[in-house]
C-alpha cells in the first residue's frame, strides 16, 4: 500500500525531472543566445572594418587625383547608407545582447526552480527514510518484546510457576 509519502516523493520526481529538463532547454537557449551575440557582434565589426578600409581607400584616391562635386555628392551617399547599414547592424547586436541577457536570466531562474526541486525531493526522501527507520525500530522492539515474552514464559514454566 502506497503512503501519501511515496506518492508525494513520485510527484516531487516528476517536478525535479521536470525542472532538470527546463534547465537543460534553458542551457541550450543561452548558448543560442550568446552564440548569436557573437555572430553580431563579429557582423558588426566587420562591417565596420570594412567600411573604414573603403574610407581611407576612397580618401587616399581623392587626394591624389582631387573630387568634384559629383564625387562628393556619391561620398555623401555613401556616407549616408554606410551609417544605416551600421545603425541596422548595431541594433541586430543589440538585441542579440539583450536576448542573451533574457537567456541568461532565465537559465538562473530554471538553475533556481532546480535547487528547488532537488531541496524539496530531498526532504521527501528523507521523510521517508526517517518513516521507514522508525518502522524498522518498531519491528525490532516488537520482536524483542515477543522474545523477552517468550524468555519470561519459558523461565516461568521451568520454575513452576
Amino acid at each position: 500500500m502506497r503512503s501519501p509519502l511515496d506518492t508525494l516523493k513520485d510527484l516531487r520526481q516528476r517536478v525535479h525531472e521536470g525542472e532538470q529538463s527546463r534547465l537543460a532547454a534553458h542551457a541550450e537557449a543561452e548558448r543560442i543566445a550568446n552564440a548569436e551575440q557573437e555572430r553580431a557582434r563579429q557582423v558588426l565589426l566587420a562591417a565596420t572594418a570594412r567600411h573604414e578600409a573603403a574610407r581611407r581607400d576612397e580618401d587616399q584616391r581623392l587626394v591624389q587625383d582631387g573630387i568634384t562635386a559629383a564625387e562628393g555628392q556619391r561620398r555623401a551617399l555613401w556616407e549616408t547608407a554606410q551609417r544605416k547599414t551600421r545603425a541596422l547592424l548595431w541594433e541586430e547586436h543589440e538585441r542579440a545582447v539583450d536576448s542573451s541577457r533574457l537567456a541568461a536570466q532565465n537559465h538562473e531562474r530554471a538553475r533556481d526552480a532546480m535547487s528547488q526541486a532537488d531541496a524539496e525531493l530531498r526532504q521527501v526522501q528523507q521523510r521517508i527514510e526517517q518513516r521507514e527507520r522508525e518502522r524498522q525500530r518498531s519491528e525490532e522492539t516488537a520482536q524483542q518484546e515477543t522474545l523477552d515474552e517468550s524468555s519470561l514464559r519459558r523461565f516461568l514454566e521451568r520454575n513452576g510457576s
